[in-house]
């Protein structure tokens, strides 16, 4: 892994569950122009898809890596005192996919931000083992188990509660950063149930924390994400689709800071919106992705009738 003194070019990667997928996206809008970051740092999806990329993953792997997972595996049921599932699934997958559990095999320098849940602070983990540490980093709490980490007693959560866009470790070694948030805030025109009041307290607690951090990025990209839910796997090519055309429209700004010339070098990606046939899918999940995409058309209705009233 080459030296973390004085780089160029930083990515830094919010959370935001499903939403993160908008990270692929961007990766792919930058690659297509011929930038690369030098070194990535993620909180919770951020630090998934970073790990993925410093890994050696293109942006359409790791969105094909997506599209394969399922909400249902993530969910393998356990005792709810402490949280709904261990997040097994997500290690196994890592496992799969990178290989190596440790920083230093990366072929990027990589951080991953969590959340010491027993210390009431967050962290920034650079070396030693990856898995645990990222599956901490996107282990949201109440529904996944927390972690223990280098076999100490604290328990490690999702990074985003405390710090979702970990800009500092970026800050320190590279001379440009690009920060990516998925979860940018505009005014809610209507809260009609616990639901949207839910999805709202989890992106206001997120942006609390990203806001200051974002103006201290040289660009920031604010994919319109905010629209899709944190489980919205089956709708991982519109999130991604939103990602790519976010930097696209700030890539000039993105290559001034950089001192860059505006021109793409690759052709662009694909980008179609493409399903899974429902004829290849088992019941219940055929059954299971119906619900999702109904609560899906429900939300956006519900939004279109608040914004003509």
């Amino acid at each position: 892994m080459q030296s973390t003194q004085h780089l160029e070019f930083g990515l830094c990667l919010a959370g935001g569950g499903a939403r993160g997928i908008a990270h692929i996206g961007v990766l792919q809008a930058l690659e297509e122009f011929g930038l690369y970051p030098d070194a990535i740092s993620g909180s919770s999806a951020g630090a998934l898809v970073g790990a993925l990329y410093c890994a050696g993953k293109k942006p359409q792997e790791i969105l094909a890596i997506f599209k394969e997972s399922s909400v249902l595996k993530l969910f393998k049921l356990s005792v709810p005192s402490v949280g709904l599932t261990d997040n097994r699934y997500l290690i196994d997958q890592l496992k799969e996919y990178i290989g190596v559990d440790d920083f230093s095999k990366l072929k990027k320098p990589f951080h991953a931000c969590v959340t010491n849940l027993t210390q009431g602070r967050w962290e920034i983990r650079s070396r030693g083992p990856l898995f645990d540490v990222v599956a901490a980093s996107a282990s949201i709490p109440i529904l996944f188990k927390p972690h223990q980490l280098d076999g100490g007693t604290d328990l490690f959560a999702d990074g985003g509660l405390l710090n979702n866009l970990p800009v500092e470790p970026l800050r320190e070694t590279c001379r440009r950063v690009v920060g990516v948030n998925v979860t940018p805030i505009l005014p809610a025109q209507d809260l009609p149930n616990l639901a949207e009041i839910g999805y709202r307290v989890f992106d206001l607690v997120l942006w609390a924390n990203v806001g200051p951090r974002l103006a201290k990025c040289d660009v920031s990209v604010e994919p319109p994400a905010g629209a899709y839910g944190i489980f919205a796997l089956h709708q991982a090519d519109e999130i991604y689709k939103a990602g790519y055309e976010a930097a696209l429209e700030k890539m000039p700004e993105i290559c001034r800071a950089l001192g860059k010339q505006y021109q793409r070098v690759q052709a662009p990606g694909a980008v179609a919106l493409t399903l899974i046939p429902a004829a290849r899918l088992p019941w219940w999940k055929r059954g299971w992705n119906r619900l999702l995409r109904a609560g899906a058309r429900m939300r956006m209705w519900a939004r279109s009738l608040r914004k003509t009233a």
